[in-house]
């Protein structure tokens, strides 16, 4: 995906209809054989959020892929960009981001066991299909295991924001990860700490150096 946001910021603010920008937004998909990119400007436009599902978007891509076909094999729509459970939780939660803790607590969302009033949550029964997935919960060790963020301003900056570790903090039923003391078949961890409970860090070329307190981030 690439935004250019040079484009972006002259029409900031302005209404969109009026004050549309040609190759505002690419993307890019890939198979083996093929590599398709198309100019999506209008579907930012009109949908004023670009969803990544781990999908294919384009037809292209889904045709070279045969994705109707899997879907109906296996008789889900979940293999399909328009299907996704990842799209169900996007487009029910994307008019509330309204600045950077909202974006980075729907990058972070994982609906496990909570009451709410998003009835059709996918992951209200199963951690695995969420927007940060916690596949741990039921002794499967993937997942979600990073966040990184960034706005306008922290672009011009060259910058963003970054978690270590699956999502766990915007919901009391899930816990830091932590790797049990048995239970778990024997694999080379090194380098990779006992539990994953640490801060959100500003990244950026200043201070990618070292550590440094002070790059510890607070949202608002």
């Amino acid at each position: 995906m690439i935004l250019d946001y040079n484009k972006f910021e002259k029409i900031k603010g302005k209404n969109s209809e009026e004050n549309r920008e040609e190759k505002l937004f690419y993307i890019l998909e890939q198979v083996p054989h093929k590599i398709t990119a198309h100019d999506i400007s209008d579907y930012l436009y009109d949908h004023e959020y670009f969803g990544s599902y781990n999908r294919a978007f384009f037809d292209e891509t889904n045709e070279d892929l045969h994705t109707a076909l899997i879907s109906k094999l296996y008789d889900t729509e979940k293999f399909q960009s328009s299907g996704s459970n990842r799209r169900k939780i996007f487009n029910y939660f994307a008019d509330k981001v309204v600045d950077l803790k909202s974006l980075k607590d729907l990058l972070r969302y994982n609906g496990y066991n909570t009451e709410s009033d998003f009835k059709d949550d996918p992951s209200r029964d199963d951690p695995s299909e969420s927007i940060s997935p916690r596949n741990d919960i039921f002794g499967h060790y993937f997942g979600g295991v990073d966040t990184k963020v960034s706005n306008l301003e922290m672009v011009k900056e060259i910058s963003a924001i970054a978690v270590a570790g699956p999502t766990f903090e915007n919901n009391p039923n899930l816990k830091p990860f932590e790797w049990p003391d048995e239970g778990v078949e024997k694999i080379s961890r090194d380098g990779v700490p006992q539990k994953f409970d640490f801060p959100y860090i500003l990244m950026s070329p200043r201070n990618i150096c070292c550590d440094n307190k002070n790059d510890v981030f607070k949202f608002n």
